[in-house]
């Protein structure tokens, strides 16, 4: 043997630990290229941003098969009823174990087969519950074949139930839950029950107020107005007869009142500015009437700040959403049901308003948030 072979033998471990070594190293270099390619360059990030997806938006998924489903869970099917009086060759007379009712003692139930139908046993007289009927629904739409059938509607059709058949504003299906006629635009669930008070009360005033009044032969006066926010002169100035529409003299602005009487009352007032005593003054009034209404407002003479009403919205929160103004005596419209306001209070630092429907006379209450 060698020298040369005498040194491998003696030191062949570290040879295989320096070609080890070596190829690390080699691997090392080779993955180094795609190790320094790994970070993302801005270009690459603005691309990567730049990517959108195919659909931005998504449709609001349709919930009428899981509500179906959990109707049917809540009322499985059902085979038809079979009429007790009326065996056949599918089903022969039902028969249950008799078994005491409310306030009956169970110890004295015979427990033997009677018909099922049965009030009381006929064989110990223990009285029997009353056994629920089961109420089949096949298109599973919330509404019972009986009562779809009662309204000629079709028990295996679901598209039937959001349907509204009157024209009132309900669909079939609301109508059937509040034991309402779905076929009589007149009978449906209360239209206030969807009505709720929008924010807080609004105090409003008189556009005008009464200015003077000027005696005109035959014993009449010329009353004369003025318009608030108005800034010409000509075009703030009102005036009317008694019995008159208070119009602009070119009749081209009608304020939609009436003056309806004037009078001239003795009034106390401040003997001077900051004086407690007080001497008496003539001061006309007139009395002015609201056409569409009739609301009556006494005007003294130089007031200019006249409250006329205090003021609430109502929102009708359905169809989209209808607002109403409304004040004391105010009468508004929801699909041809009328409703007045009776009365707007304020209960516990919230605004109260009483609605009546004009037909029935019947009354609620609905109070803000």
């Amino acid at each position: 043997m060698t020298g040369k072979d005498n040194f491998f033998k003696a030191h062949w471990d570290w040879l295989v630990a320096l070609l080890g070594l070596g190829a690390l190293g080699a691997g090392v270099a080779l993955m180094m290229p795609v190790l320094g390619d790994s970070g993302q360059t801005d270009e690459s990030q603005a691309a990567i941003a730049a990517i959108k997806p195919l659909h931005e938006t998504v449709a609001k998924a349709d919930l009428s098969v899981l509500q179906a489903a959990f109707r049917m869970v809540r009322t499985p099917p059902v085979m038809a009823d079979v009429d007790a009086k009326k065996p056949s060759f599918l089903a022969s007379e039902r028969r249950i174990a008799c078994r005491a009712g409310e306030g009956s003692d169970p110890k004295k139930s015979c427990g033997r087969p009677i018909p099922a139908d049965s009030t009381t046993c006929p064989f110990c007289g223990i009285s029997q519950p009353t056994l629920v009927k089961v109420e089949i629904d096949s298109d599973h739409d919330g509404m019972p074949n009986d009562w779809e059938v009662k309204y000629g509607f079709n028990p295996n059709d679901p598209k039937d139930a959001s349907a509204d058949a009157d024209g009132d504003g309900f669909s079939n299906l609301e109508e059937y839950e509040a034991k309402t006629d779905p076929k009589n635009a007149k009978s449906h669930p209360d239209y206030l029950e969807f009505v709720s008070v929008q924010g807080g009360f609004k105090q409003t005033f008189l556009p005008f107020y009464f200015k003077q009044a000027n005696p005109m032969p035959g014993n009449t006066f010329r009353l004369t107005f003025q318009r608030l926010g108005v800034k010409s002169k000509f075009d703030s100035t009102l005036t009317a007869k008694v019995g008159e529409a208070i119009k602009s003299p070119d009749g081209k602005f009608d304020s939609g009142y009436k003056a309806s009487n004037y009078v001239v009352k003795d009034v106390e007032v401040p003997a001077y500015k900051g004086s407690k005593m007080m001497k008496k003054v003539k001061v006309g009034f007139v009395d002015v009437q609201r056409v569409k209404d009739g609301k009556k407002l006494t005007l003294r003479e130089g007031v200019s700040k006249i409250p006329v009403e205090t003021q609430l919205e109502i929102v009708y929160n359905r169809d989209g959403g209808k607002s109403f103004i409304v004040f004391t005596g105010a009468e508004f419209e929801i699909h041809g049901t009328k409703y007045r306001v009776i009365k707007l209070e304020t209960k516990n630092g919230k605004p109260v308003v009483t609605i009546e429907d004009v037909s029935t006379k019947k009354q609620k209450i609905i109070q803000g948030a």
